[in-house]
């Protein structure tokens, strides 16, 4: 039984005592693809024995770089969070490789394993010199909601990240721990300056699910609505609907921008959002989008 039988039965759902046999005498295969594609089967479906989980250990000292990442993803979907388990993804934390050290960041977010010395490995990464590491340290500590000085003070320096979408991630990982200190708002209202519409967008979204509202706020997402390189104008416009839900004083001005920019040939794309606001009813597309 070969690398594509082990992915067909993972994706059967089928976890009888056959199935789960069959797969374990895989975790032992000699070609590492198989044993891994075995260990990824019994990730989808939820097996955490102790073989499974030792199999995975071993996978973690393998050569090929791709089946120590993917061991170490494994080992975050079965939730086993004993201390064999997290010291050998700290330890993953400083491989060569980056995508290892990306899924073994990722692996510790999902096992919620709040420790210190999870977090403080944690914080150690988003200095990587890899952005995607990174980004997925960030969001492995968004995850364990951990807000503590230090780590704020870490998402803070990554607003100013040279990498846009670290900047991005940065923010939303800010608005996931719910810290709305005054350094940590100043530091958004900032963002709304950004050079990237995108990461202006982030700070925007992240600062009214903080519930604040000011002025530079609103008209930051109004900009964004007709900045032609900005990605995502729903999310923006639904962002300034949820403002709106929360205070009605930034009606007069929505109406008076969808007054001025009728003619506009982006809005039509959110209009029906914005003007849902204003009738307060649900959006023709609203539920489309």
């Amino acid at each position: 039984m070969g690398l594509s039988a082990a992915l067909a039965l993972g994706h059967l759902k089928n976890s009888s005592e056959k199935v789960i046999n069959s797969l374990l005498a895989m975790l032992q295969d000699e070609n590492s693809y198989v044993g891994l594609s075995a260990a990824l089967a019994l990730g989808h479906l939820k097996n955490s024995s102790e073989k499974v989980i030792n199999s995975l250990l071993a996978m973690l000292q393998d050569e090929n770089s791709y089946v120590r990442s993917h061991a170490g993803k494994v080992l975050g979907m079965l939730k086993n969070s004993s201390e064999k388990v997290i010291n050998s993804l700290m330890a993953m934390l400083q491989d060569e490789n980056s995508d290892v050290r990306r899924h073994a960041a990722e692996a510790l977010g999902n096992l919620k394993n709040s420790s210190e010395k999870v977090i403080n490995s944690l914080m150690a990464m988003l200095q990587d010199e890899n952005s995607n590491v990174r980004r997925h340290a960030a969001f492995a500590l968004g995850n364990l909601k951990n807000s503590s000085e230090k780590e704020i003070n870490f998402l803070l320096a990554l607003l100013q990240d040279e990498n846009s979408d670290m900047r991005s991630n940065a923010a939303s990982v800010l608005g996931n721990l719910k810290n709305s200190s005054e350094k940590v708002i100043n530091s958004l209202l900032a963002l709304l300056q950004d050079e990237n519409s995108d990461v202006r967008g982030s700070a925007a979204e992240v600062l009214v699910k903080l519930n604040i509202n000011s002025e530079k706020l609103i008209n930051t997402l109004l900009a964004l609505l007709q900045d032609k390189d900005f990605s995502d104008y729903w999310s923006a416009a639904n962002t300034l609907k949820k403002l709106g839900k929360k205070s009605h004083d930034i009606l007069p001005t929505i109406i008076q921008w969808m007054e001025q920019h009728q003619d506009s040939e982006y809005i039509g794309r959110y209009i029906d959002v914005l003007w849902s606001l204003v009738v307060d009813k649900p959006s023709p597309n609203e539920n489309h989008q």
